[in-house]
């Protein structure tokens, strides 16, 4: 799986998290906190337990219910409706981060049909969502 490095904005603009080349999406003391596994039809966002807790399209992370709960730097450019305003992006971090060693991952659930996306920011939060 080829994934570009990037950053998962919150709400407010900040950069909360890394995305990985790997696919693997760390917090900025280098924990790995979730990963994202591409199929033919959809790009699901799963937890080392092997619960799918998001979908990743075209820049957009979004809850289950189909709630933006952050966007990315990459594929933003695509026309992407159904998105609310997004804030400025702050700077991001220059801090080195050593990774930690990634968890083993249990055997992941099928990605569930994609709902459809809505023009609002989940109640959520970015790290309820990645961390539970």
């Amino acid at each position: 799986m080829t994934i570009e490095e990037d950053y998962i904005y919150n709400r407010n603009g900040e950069a909360e998290y890394r995305v990985l080349p790997r696919g693997i999406i760390s917090d900025y003391m280098g924990n790995c906190v979730a990963y994202i596994r591409k199929t033919s039809f959809n790009t699901c966002i799963y937890d080392y337990d092997g619960n799918q807790i998001a979908w990743f399209e075209k820049g957009a992370l979004r809850d289950k219910e189909g709630y933006l709960v952050g966007f990315s730097d990459n594929n933003l450019t695509e026309k992407n409706y159904n998105m609310p305003m997004l804030p400025y992006k702050k700077l991001k971090s220059n801090r080195n981060v050593f990774d930690k060693i990634e968890p083993n991952r249990k055997i992941a659930q099928p990605c569930q049909i994609r709902p459809m996306p809505k023009n609002m920011w989940s109640k959520k939060s970015l790290k309820e969502i990645l961390e539970g």
